[in-house]
């Protein structure tokens, strides 16, 4: 086993026959180890299900990190490859949404058992449960301005306030001066819906698309889970 070192700490773990294994990514104080290669192409249930037998669903912070550490490195055979993958598929967010009169919860699905009423996330956010944020309806969607997009309340509630500045630097490098952002800004009923993160293949613009379900398919995810620490010592050399 050799790690590849990449830009931004990160690194691919890789096994003796050059086939990789992992890559692996600096959050905060984590390191987090993506499986390679990803599951799909396919719809969100499928590939999530493969997902979880190998480890946690990505979050859209998680899979954020990927595909901006892919966009870092491209000159790197399989960073390009799944920076590739990002610019002509979705890649699936485990952080789901549930749609109802006032807005959405978007929330953290990362082992498959969200809530799923309006009434039990609203419990859970009132408790100040990490795992789900919400996003009161009325905010303007579509396709956006990037700087519009940094002050977006949905893409906040799904990468967090710290990764505002790493959404920005990807969605410039899919698109100078435009991004998109869609979902299900209210529903008469509790209403599930799917997020992915992906660059559009026609305009190439950063999407994030909050609206998505069952019939939706070509997308990817990778398992995640913390790095061992020698994985995590390389990957930083």
């Amino acid at each position: 086993m050799e790690t590849i070192a990449l830009n931004e700490n990160g690194g691919i773990l890789v096994e003796r026959v050059e086939t990789p294994r992992a890559i692996i990514i600096p959050d905060l104080t984590e390191m987090l180890e993506f499986g390679l290669p990803m599951v799909g192409p396919g719809d969100f249930k499928g590939v999530m299900a493969e997902v979880d037998k190998n480890g946690l669903r990505p979050t859209t912070r998680q899979n954020l990190l990927l595909a901006y550490m892919a966009k870092r490195n491209e000159g790197q055979q399989y960073c390009r490859d799944l920076f590739s993958k990002f610019r002509n598929q979705y890649f699936w967010n485990a952080t789901e949404g549930v749609s109802w009169k006032e807005g959405i919860f978007v929330f953290d699905n990362v082992d498959g058992k969200m809530p799923l009423t309006s009434e039990a996330l609203a419990k859970l956010c009132l408790s100040k449960d990490k795992r789900v944020r919400f996003v009161p309806k009325g905010a303007e969607q579509g396709v956006l301005p990037i700087e519009k997009v940094l002050k977006h309340p949905f893409v906040i509630a799904h990468v967090g306030e710290d990764m505002i500045d790493a959404f920005g630097k990807l969605a410039r490098a899919c698109h100078k001066n435009e991004a998109y952002v869609g979902y299900l800004d209210s529903a008469n009923s509790d209403t599930k819906r799917y997020s992915a993160l992906y660059s559009s293949r026609y305009s190439g613009r950063l999407d994030l698309d909050g609206d998505c379900n069952d019939s939706n398919r070509g997308g990817y995810a990778s398992s995640v889970c913390k790095t061992s620490t020698e994985g995590a010592k390389s990957a930083k050399k």
